[in-house]
């Protein structure tokens, strides 16, 4: 599954998982904005932003904002529902190597475990290291990611589904190897007996060990929530939440 994300973000992947919504997204940054106490005109980027639907959200509280994505497909669907006006730009970039200067963002947000994609530690070690260079000092950073504890306890390594369009779906998903990765598989018949497969193959990241990656790259002040809405996490919370920011 070597750097399986070039083939797996694409049109057919927006509509599987339209649920995704944009108001889900909203409710996240007004936490984010009351958390971090934002200013309107700060410098958001989004990485990645999928089809933007965060970065929308930021833009509409007053932010400047940067969506940077590697997908053409998904960047192609950002820029087709963003408001003529909006204070937005939208950038194809991968992720190890932003085309943005160095302590210019006064936010950088990763959201939706959208980490740890890589097989080699050291690659995504290097997402970290560009996130936090194109954070001015005091910026704050936040990691969003899926919370392991409940990953292991929950994980259903099997289901079917058919959706409103015919779709039939069968996907599998297991945790392997050292260190571990949650994997799944997806495989789509569609009504005219056409096949598609899709792979994930992410990273699974216990707490401690975001804690201090994220330590060891100079951000501090760092404050873990479990959920959306800014709850505490816990050790069944669907989320492991990071905020922190960047030393001087």
């Amino acid at each position: 599954m070597t750097e399986w994300f070039h083939e797996t973000f694409d049109e057919l992947y927006l509509k599987l998982y339209a649920h995704r919504d944009d108001e889900e997204a909203s409710r996240m940054v007004r936490w984010l904005t009351q958390e971090l106490d934002l200013k309107p005109g700060e410098l958001v980027l989004d990485a990645p932003c999928g089809a933007g639907r965060h970065s929308r959200a930021f833009a509409r509280k007053g932010f400047r904002v940067v969506g940077l994505d590697l997908s053409n497909d998904l960047l192609t669907a950002a820029r087709a529902t963003t408001p003529l006006g909006e204070n937005l730009v939208w950038v194809r970039a991968d992720l190890r190597w932003l085309p943005i200067s160095t302590a210019s963002c006064d936010l950088v947000a990763n959201i939706f475990s959208s980490f740890g994609y890589f097989l080699e530690e050291a690659e995504n070690l290097r997402v970290v290291k560009e996130l936090v260079r194109v954070l001015r000092p005091q910026g704050h950073f936040v990691l969003d990611f899926m919370n392991a504890l409940h990953v292991r306890a929950n994980l259903l390594p099997y289901s079917e589904r058919t959706t409103n369009d015919g779709w039939h779906l069968r996907e599998w998903r297991q945790i392997v190897g050292s260190p571990p990765r949650v994997e799944k598989v997806v495989s789509i018949t569609f009504p005219d007996g056409t096949e598609r497969t899709l792979r994930e193959s992410v990273r699974l990241y216990e707490r401690w060990e975001l804690e201090a990656l994220l330590t060891s790259f100079g951000i501090t002040n760092l404050r873990v929530f479990g959920h959306y809405d800014g709850s505490a996490w816990q050790q069944d919370s669907p989320r492991t939440i990071l905020l922190g920011q960047k030393g001087n």
